[in-house]
């Protein structure tokens, strides 16, 4: 079956529940249940699916993996880019305390988030500050800890790696860290100077 919208506005499929877990539309497969693809000429800019929500605690798209196959990989929400900028997920949160992405691994060996990459030069997770309004001292991937009363707010399970650099950054802030690929050492900043961690 082909529906379509041909003019402005138009909606190709218009579904509306309004009762108690009811559905504007429900899709179902034992493959995909729904897949969008962007036709047309102009290709730099579109969207395969658009999910919105006013709800205060509504969410724009909720996934829930449900296989109990214990060889399996099963994914609530999985966002998939192939070219260039096409990246998987672009998020975004405006209100006050909002969440761009908000995961939860509530089983035993879970991940709230599970990040890899397979290219030569590829990144797990990667952040970037604002080109528009950059500020001082912004952070490209903040961590905070839910709990300040001495908890640990970031567990590096394994080897952590600071790039050297030739100098100390600028604009620095307490408590900030590098290592000066020179003369070989970590310094970190006390508000005042650069002090040698050895």
């Amino acid at each position: 079956m082909g529906i379509s919208g041909q003019y402005a506005e138009s909606k190709g499929v218009y579904g509306y529940g309004n009762g108690a877990e009811t559905y504007g539309g429900y899709f179902e497969s034992p493959n995909i249940a729904v897949k969008g693809k962007i036709i047309g000429n102009n290709l730099e800019y579109g969207t395969a699916g658009y999910f919105e929500t006013p709800a205060k605690y509504g969410r724009g798209v909720n996934g829930v993996a449900t296989s109990t196959d214990p060889n399996g990989e099963t994914y609530g929400g999985r966002f998939e880019g192939k070219a260039g900028y096409g990246g998987g997920l672009l998020a975004y949160a405006t209100g006050a305390n909002g969440k761009a992405i908000y995961a939860n691994g509530a089983g035993e060996n879970s991940y709230g988030v599970y990040a890899f990459s397979l290219g030569s030069n590829g990144i797990g997770v990667y952040g970037g500050t604002s080109q528009l309004t950059p500020t001082a001292g912004q952070n490209a991937i903040g961590v905070k800890a839910a709990n300040k009363g001495g908890g640990i707010a970031l567990l590096v399970d394994d080897v952590m790696k600071l790039n050297p650099r030739s100098s100390a950054p600028s604009n620095p802030s307490a408590g900030m860290i590098y290592f000066n690929g020179t003369d070989k050492k970590a310094y970190c900043y006390d508000g005042t100077a650069w002090k040698a961690l050895w």
